[in-house]
């Protein structure tokens, strides 16, 4: 039990460790682009936007990530979600079979109508 915990909270660690780089890269970045003389700068823009996006996104998929390690590493929240999984999935119908089932009604409607005007 001991060994599990240590390693989801080195996964979650490493996971918050890496989507964070991004995030603290952009300010030094800047700061050093801030150093260049204007000569030695090479397609800042493209540098600036790539950071900044991967600066917003990255935390995000930290955020996103975080819970799935713990439903896959936890065995009760494990179960709890595959049974939650299981009840929806067996929710939904088939809708070939319904179609089916609805043609076998209304042939049946028909069959009786049929009959109870012949009768």
């Amino acid at each position: 039990m001991q060994r599990q915990i240590t390693t989801t909270i080195f996964l979650l660690t490493v996971i918050f460790f890496i989507c964070n780089t991004a995030f603290i890269c952009y300010p030094i970045l800047w700061c050093y682009d801030s150093t260049l003389e204007p000569d030695d700068r090479t397609d800042t823009k493209t540098a600036h936007m790539i950071a900044m996006v991967l600066g917003i996104l990255m935390p995000i998929l930290n955020a996103a990530a975080n819970p799935l390690i713990l439903i896959v590493r936890g065995e009760a929240l494990s179960s709890f979600v595959k049974g939650h999984i299981r009840k929806r999935i067996s929710g939904v119908t088939n809708p070939l079979s319904v179609k089916m089932r609805q043609t076998q009604l209304d042939s049946a409607t028909i069959i009786s109508n049929r009959s109870n005007k012949s009768g």
